[in-house]
């Protein structure tokens, strides 16, 4: 008994860590990489570059709601047909999850949660808001490896360097192998072989009702993989996405007075979208996407200020879009909380209206 209370200590404290400590890391990590950057750049040139712009610079934020649509009918195009939620209810659901993965020190991964609890408070199933959105992460990977893989075909034909081309093949074929290794998992074995060696621990009725519960979640994994359809239009989106978002980066670009085409901007998009999608621990890409644009302006030759400039203003698409979102959820999850309370403490009101004094103190 002891030794199984250890093991749940243990198990709670690694839950901890993969929950709260690394993202506090990551983001303290990123917020040292950015101010490192812009002291090393200059802060004077970077505040004027971006002064340059002006209120222009809130142009950036048209480009927000077309991405955020998308990435809801990404997700939603997964739903088994008959039971496909509401386009606002999963626009909100969505929504409010990329708000959480931007906005918070969750890493890529507390997003994805709340935006099925918030499909699964509206009503929907709990299997199907949990398969749907496992089986969307994974088009989100594939979306990354795809456009990454673009991003080095193009970095390397701007700067004739093989060894970069090389090196980011080798990273991409590593990057295949783990996500065709996550799909086998959830084709071949699925959440309930798993729940079947977790299951040994709980009591015999409970590790029945587990594995039960493992095995329907599993089914509604495979009937989203049974469907090629479904999966091609939800990676068709996520890659339309990507592209829609160079247009970010060209409109920034010329916002700041920074000369740049359609090749560069594609390349840095993609690159900066393989880094973003690959930096679960950070949240938002914070220093690394910034690190990554320096990095990627000096191999074709745009100063380090500027691109940097370029990187800061990017966020806006993010920051303020976002914000009513996140805002949302709170109010709903803080109405959810207090409602309890506040039924509980009218309840105890009636009863002293009801009942006698003398009955109640004697209770």
């Amino acid at each position: 008994m002891a030794s199984q209370k250890r093991i749940d200590h243990l198990n709670a404290m690694m839950l901890t860590i993969m929950r709260h400590v690394l993202p506090a890391i990551g983001l303290l990590s990123g917020l040292g990489v950015v101010i490192g950057l812009v002291l090393w750049s200059g802060v004077g040139q970077v505040l004027t570059i971006l002064s340059s712009a002006g209120f222009g610079l809130l142009l950036i934020i048209l480009l927000a709601p077309p991405e955020i649509v998308a990435a809801s009918e990404a997700w939603r195009g997964l739903f088994p047909r008959d039971r496909i939620p509401a386009f606002w209810i999963a626009l909100r659901a969505s929504w409010i999850g990329m708000a959480v993965n931007t906005l918070l020190p969750v890493g890529t991964i507390g997003g994805e949660v709340v935006k099925a609890r918030v499909l699964v408070l509206s009503g929907r199933s709990i299997a199907d808001a949990a398969a749907a959105t496992l089986v969307d992460k994974t088009v989100q990977a594939i979306a990354t490896l795809i456009w990454g893989t673009v991003g080095l075909l193009l970095l390397s034909w701007l700067t004739l360097e093989d060894t970069l081309l090389r090196a980011g093949l080798i990273g991409a074929a590593l990057l295949a192998i783990g996500i065709g290794g996550f799909v086998a998992i959830q084709v071949f074995c699925g959440v309930s072989t798993l729940a079947r060696f977790g299951g040994r621990i709980l009591p015999s009725s409970a590790q029945h009702a587990t594995i039960a519960d493992a095995k329907h979640f599993d089914s509604m994994v495979l009937a989203i993989y049974r469907r090629p359809g479904a999966l091609t239009r939800s990676l068709a989106i996520r890659l339309f996405i990507q592209v829609w978002l160079v247009s970010e980066v060209m409109l920034t670009a010329y916002l700041l007075g920074l000369n740049i085409g359609f090749t560069e901007a594609l390349m840095l998009r993609a690159l900066i979208g393989a880094v973003r999608g690959l930096s679960f621990v950070v949240p938002a890409g914070l220093g690394l996407q910034e690190g990554a644009y320096v990095a990627l302006g000096a191999l074709i030759g745009l100063p380090a200020d500027m691109m940097l400039a370029l990187s800061l203003a990017s966020r806006l698409r993010e920051t303020l879009p976002n914000l009513p979102a996140l805002l949302m959820w709170q109010h709903d999850e803080g109405r959810r909380f207090w409602r309890p309370k506040a039924s509980n403490r009218s309840s105890s009101g009636l009863m002293r209206r009801i009942l006698p004094q003398s009955s109640i103190s004697r209770s």
